[in-house]
């Protein structure tokens, strides 16, 4: 077997499988009420940390920018961080749409740059596949960053001034 195919093959393995327990644990934690505050907040940094690296592994082996990981580890500490200051003013911030959008975009990304590397005819088409793929990932991740941020900042507002009239 090619060894870059089989690089591509255990990369696809690995993805799945972080994809699909994340998948069937939340499911679960629901279903048989096993959700706890540690659960809380284990599943998004064991997220980041099996996205960030998948990705950050994919940019290394020339199939994704670097700039995309080291983006999404941006987003990742930034949102972490805005969440401790909102904790500090004693306001929990549970997860937001655009965090949960986010995770399925970067998620579909990695199978799609995969799949692009696996199937593709030519390289201009891979060129376009993980550039594309990065820069939908990356407007998606910001937007997510973006949204916590003034959530965060909206709900602390109203917390110390009271609800805004506007």
């Amino acid at each position: 077997m090619n060894p870059t195919y089989a690089v591509l093959i255990a990369a696809i393995v690995i993805a799945l499988a972080s994809e699909l327990t994340d998948i069937y644990d939340g499911h679960f934690a629901r279903k048989y009420s096993l959700v706890s505050t540690f659960g809380k907040y284990l599943d998004p940094y064991i997220d980041s940390l099996s996205r960030l690296t998948i990705y950050f592994s994919l940019a290394l082996s020339g199939h994704a920018p670097i700039w995309l990981p080291i983006a999404m580890s941006y987003r990742d500490i930034s949102v972490a961080y805005l969440r401790i200051y909102a904790r500090e003013s004693d306001i929990v911030v549970s997860a937001r749409m655009s965090g949960k959008i986010k995770a399925i975009v970067q998620g579909v990304g990695i199978f799609i740059i995969l799949f692009g590397i696996l199937f593709s005819p030519g390289e201009t088409i891979i060129y376009y596949i993980k550039y594309g793929v990065s820069f939908i990932v990356l407007a998606v991740t910001l937007w997510s960053l973006i949204d916590y941020f003034t959530g965060i900042r909206r709900t602390i507002r109203e917390a110390e001034d009271g609800p805004s009239t506007s």
